[in-house]
């Protein structure tokens, strides 16, 4: 995805929502790798749309990964300390805020205190690592290696965000790893994420997450590669 293909979608997005009579109250925000700058080619584009009220689906060019809230739900999932509504208020690059409300939700400073909880984090890496148990009973391997490499994210994020670094997207979160100290994590991560995981079997990969979700769910205080 290059950058004259976001703008161009991002344009006809725009004319969209404006040929439906929405770009005035609407709130447009660029969020994910492509409001960072980090998109490879496979990438779609993300995009916020924050309009008064809730409003059913709207069909947009299909490299646009269209997130629509009211108001009121996306101020909820900002005081929950949802990912995506973190991430945009942190990152986003405005498209469109003809009303003034994204402007206004900045300047309140309200997501200062927004923060997700990295235990959270853990506990649904666990999740996703009891699923994998169940998928193999069952034969259904594709979804077993597609749940490790969600358990793998999971724990990445919290490995992140309890020092205090805001995690980004999946293939941002491999250099983030790395950057905080964390090879081994970050190589698995890349691996589960890019596909390139057939070298070592699903259990051993689950092995070395299960490992991770024991560390950090035994000691709140510190956070440590497990060998």
């Amino acid at each position: 995805m290059t950058p004259s293909n976001i703008l161009t979608q991002s344009q006809a997005l725009l004319s969209i929502l404006d040929e439906k009579h929405l770009l005035e109250s609407a709130s447009v925000v660029l969020i994910g790798s492509a409001a960072r700058g980090s998109t490879h080619l496979a990438s779609d584009i993300d995009v916020l749309i924050v309009l008064p009220n809730r409003m059913g689906p709207i069909r947009f060019p299909y490299e646009i990964d269209a997130h629509i809230f009211g108001r009121s739900e996306f101020l909820d999932r900002l005081q929950r300390s949802d990912d995506l509504a973190c991430s945009a208020i942190r990152y986003g690059t405005v498209l469109s805020d003809k009303s003034g409300w994204w402007a206004s939700l900045l300047r309140s400073r309200a997501y200062e205190k927004a923060w997700p909880d990295w235990r959270r984090k853990v506990s649904q890496a666990a999740q996703r690592l009891t699923n994998i148990a169940r998928l193999a009973e069952t034969g259904d391997t594709d979804a077993g290696w597609e749940e490790c490499a969600l358990a793998a994210s999971h724990i990445a994020r919290a490995v992140l965000l309890r020092p205090g670094a805001f995690p980004l997207s999946r293939t941002e979160l491999v250099e983030q790893l790395k950057d905080a100290g964390h090879p081994q994590l970050a190589y698995v991560l890349s691996d589960l994420v890019l596909g390139n995981a057939n070298e070592r079997s699903l259990s051993q990969f689950t092995s070395y997450l299960k490992k991770w979700v024991i560390s950090l769910s035994g000691d709140g205080r510190k956070v440590y590669a497990p060998s």
